[in-house]
């Protein structure tokens, strides 16, 4: 009788699961990582998520098609951790598919995206469900970025345990800015599963480049709620090595986000679709968007009116539209009185002495005195102070123009397109080397010829210093 009663009980246990099996825990965060070949990228991007102070996650990577090499590492990885999961595509699908499809597999309360050439902070993670966990109103939060080289490692990274998020919630920021630029990062993301699977928001595989920007305009035109912390929470590589199908169906796919967002409001003309927007591009179409919504509202006015206060002067004509290229801002100038003005996007002040020839100075409370010249357009460039300047005739392959070095400061313009600045990183009486701030292009070489212009020699290394 005895014999029969224990078989009755451990028929019962092991048909409820009980005795031999346990339900796994469902891990509260799903790191989601697409992977391509670049073996060793690989490796700095799974440690630095691997190593994370918040340990309750799953780690789903998707292969997609890579080589052999890294099939290998992921392999190590997969035997080495249970949180890792990599999934092979059976053929390269590209960015956009892989990314949805870890979307579908992760099983986490909360998603988290990485890209595999990256490298997150030690307590990216923890920040990150501290601060949804904080304001459980928010559907995602984004964070700062800091960017590294091709092969550069992280320099002088530290943790602190006691760091605490810093928050900057500013209700419709995302739902305003996303019509211009993606300005809400992808590769720091981290935002709630249960909304994007409600909402059925969804990585477009279709787009092979831009397709973190139409999920986030999706994000915002179905009401989703986005913030960002000021804490850099990611190191992400720089690079221009993608094809050029790559860059150029960027552009186009931006043009059409840009024109579906417009379209919530209004029918945009060709001429209004671009695929970056000036400062006074931005303040005539967000008073075009505030005048449709105050009579069809698509979102509370307040978003656009505060959105506009911050870029725009409250009258247009008279003021000042300013390119810093050196500082790399740009922004108008607002007269408060007869000679003070104010920068609106920072509330910088200072006075405006008006010069001969289209030229402005203006004399910060706060900051060195600066000039501005005239350009196109009719916006004002910086130009180095004419008083402290010494002038080299440059002999370009293509163009010839004088340029004009602060002496003090070491940096210089072009006096004939007064927009094409760069920092000086070397002159001497028959040497001058240039850092161009527009990233497009390399520091470059100039030599004195025998009739006294600075001639182009070549381009620069990236690390080459003067011994």
């Amino acid at each position: 009788m005895k014999k029969i009663l224990l078989l009755l009980v451990c028929a019962t246990l092991i048909g409820s699961g009980f005795f031999f099996f346990k339900e796994p825990k469902t891990p509260t965060i799903s790191v989601v990582m697409p992977v391509h070949n670049r073996p060793d990228l690989l490796i700095r991007a799974a440690d630095s998520i691997l190593n994370q102070t918040e340990k309750d996650f799953e780690f789903v990577i998707i292969d997609d098609g890579s080589n052999e090499e890294t099939k290998k590492v992921l392999k190590e990885y997969e035997k080495k951790d249970k949180r890792v999961k990599v999934y092979p595509n059976p053929k390269n699908r590209g960015i956009a598919y892989s990314r949805q499809r870890g979307l579908e597999l992760a099983k986490g309360t909360y998603i988290a995206i990485m890209d595999s050439d990256d490298w997150s902070v030690p307590n990216r993670l923890e920040k990150s469900i501290a601060f949804m966990k904080d304001h459980p109103e928010i559907d995602a939060v984004t964070g700062n970025l800091e960017t590294i080289n091709e092969k550069e490692f992280i320099p002088n990274y530290t943790y602190q345990k006691e760091d605490k998020y810093q928050d900057e919630i500013v209700p419709g920021l995302f739902d305003v800015e996303l019509m211009f630029y993606n300005s809400f990062s992808n590769v720091s993301s981290f935002f709630k599963r249960e909304f994007v699977q409600k909402k059925f928001i969804r990585y477009d595989e279709n787009l092979i480049s831009a397709e973190d920007y139409d999920f986030w305009r999706q994000f915002v035109t179905h009401g989703g709620k986005l913030a960002k912390m000021t804490d850099v929470l990611v190191y992400r590589r720089v690079h221009h090595t993608n094809s050029e199908k790559y860059y150029n169906a960027m552009i186009d796919n931006s043009l059409e986000i840009h024109k579906k967002m417009f379209s919530r409001f209004f029918i945009p003309t060709p001429e209004e679709i671009k695929f970056e927007y000036s400062i006074p591009e931005k303040c005539n179409l967000l008073k075009k968007i505030m005048t449709v919504n105050s009579q069809k509202p698509k979102m509370p006015q307040i978003y656009l009116e505060n959105r506009y206060k911050a870029y725009c002067p409250a009258d247009l004509e008279n003021a000042y539209y300013l390119k810093h290229t050196i500082n790399g801002w740009d922004g108008y100038l607002e007269k408060t009185s007869s000679e003070r003005i104010v920068r609106i996007s920072t509330g910088d002040v200072g006075k405006l002495v008006q010069k001969e020839n289209d030229i402005i100075q203006i004399v910060w409370d706060k900051w060195p005195s600066e000039y501005f010249a005239k350009g196109e357009n009719g916006v004002y460039y910086y130009m180095p102070d004419p008083e402290k300047t010494k002038t080299f005739q440059l002999k370009h392959i293509n163009w010839a123009d004088q340029f004009a070095i602060h002496m003090d400061y070491k940096e210089g313009c072009r006096m004939g397109a007064r927009h094409e600045c760069a920092k000086i990183k070397f002159v001497k009486d028959d040497i001058l080397w240039i850092d161009w701030a527009d990233s497009r292009w390399v520091s470059e070489e100039f030599k004195k010829n025998k009739n006294g212009e600075f001639e182009f020699v070549r381009e620069l290394k990236e690390t080459e210093t003067v011994e």
